[in-house]
């Protein structure tokens, strides 16, 4: 089909390919020609600069939208866990498909981007960077794909974050206190929070832990469960590691075991057969969730008179305990899972108390103290 004839002229046509984001095949057609040796004429230049990349790009008409469909298929799967990608495509709905699904990713530029964060100042800065950065991670890979040569992302300024370091953390005594409770102890969370206080842990880690994971001196870390209970890889290289448990830890661990098959015998055929070390009576699994939700209550229920954290606040508690006793921060690191030591202290590390206040008081207990 390279010469077709249309309302009585001439139009030189050739094949480009396939679309790789529709699979549709795409035809460049030429100008209209009276007469068929000038359309043929056209034709064969329109093949030579094909051969020399001129003016063919097949990619010009793609939408944000088209990439955006075809980045969480074939992109995010490979680099994010699956809870990740469903945030991901919540805020993608709501704040960048009003703008830019139907605009052409030629057409949108850096000074597009930069006024489309002016309209989302309500948010907070972390939040305005959230949906920045998922912008920009799409059309990154239209420069992957060669659909586009640089990412308008670049050059945008973005608001400032600043971190929260006076997040509540428990002290090592209100931790003791807390899972030394005896309504604690006897709920069939316990465990779970032993580990999570203990090493921690993500609650998804804990409640995607499996039995295949543990030995007798160690757990290792390889994979999660989401909100929704599917099984999603973990957050980075890093974060798949080997822990070291107690013998304490142990034989909890081997009496929730116990726990487990006492229930199998009892429900029977209805019992939820899987190899997770956390679960409902019946077998099913304990998404994050309902874990988080079940640890405050469990913090009320208790009447200790402690501040009620998240359950993510015990992953915080750790962190700023372990760095507080004088832990190597390279090692509570990687007993996080964490890739950097500066995401450990950035994030996690929490000082309680005044530093300044402390050492003046120290040191004005050193020069007048009496003899």
């Amino acid at each position: 089909m390279s010469i077709q004839k249309k309302n009585g002229k001439y139009v030189p046509i050739i094949y480009l390919g396939k679309d790789p984001l529709t699979n549709k095949k795409i035809y460049k057609w030429g100008s209209y020609h009276d007469k068929k040796k000038d359309a043929e004429k056209e034709h064969a230049h329109m093949i030579l600069d094909k051969e020399n990349q001129k003016n063919f790009n097949i990619f010009k008409d793609i939408t944000l939208g088209q990439l955006a469909e075809k980045h969480f298929e074939l992109i995010a799967p490979k680099k994010y866990a699956n809870s990740t990608i469903d945030g991901y495509i919540g805020y993608y709905k709501k704040h960048i498909y009003p703008i830019f699904d139907s605009r052409p990713i030629k057409n949108i530029e850096t000074i597009h981007v930069q006024k489309f964060l002016l309209t989302k100042t309500e948010l907070s800065p972390a939040t305005q960077r959230k949906i920045y950065y998922l912008l920009k991670i799409i059309l990154d890979s239209g420069v992957k794909w060669n659909m586009i040569k640089i990412n308008p992302c670049k050059g945008v300024e973005l608001p400032e974050v600043k971190r929260n370091k006076n997040r509540t953390v428990w002290t090592p005594e209100q931790v003791n206190s807390f899972l030394s409770n005896k309504q604690v102890m006897s709920s069939k969370y316990y465990i779970m929070l032993t580990l999570s206080f203990t090493l921690g842990l993500r609650p998804g880690e804990v409640c995607g832990l499996t039995w295949d994971d543990i030995n007798k001196d160690y757990l290792t870390i390889s994979n999660g469960l989401d909100k929704k209970k599917r099984e999603t890889n973990l957050k980075n290289s890093s974060s798949q590691r080997k822990l070291y448990i107690d013998e304490s830890t142990y034989k909890n661990l081997q009496t929730q075991k116990i726990w487990q098959s006492s229930n199998k015998l009892l429900f029977g055929k209805l019992y939820i057969i899987n190899n997770l070390v956390f679960t409902n009576e019946n077998g099913t699994p304990i998404s994050p969730d309902t874990y988080g939700k079940e640890f405050k209550k469990l913090i009320t229920c208790s009447k200790l008179d402690i501040p009620i954290i998240s359950l993510y606040g015990a992953r915080h508690t750790f962190a700023s305990n372990a760095i507080a006793y004088g832990l190597e921060p390279s090692v509570v690191a990687n007993i996080m899972g964490h890739s950097t030591i500066t995401t450990t202290y950035d994030n996690y590390v929490h000082v309680q108390s005044d530093p300044i206040k402390e050492a003046t008081t120290t040191m004005h207990n050193l020069f007048y103290r009496r003899i």
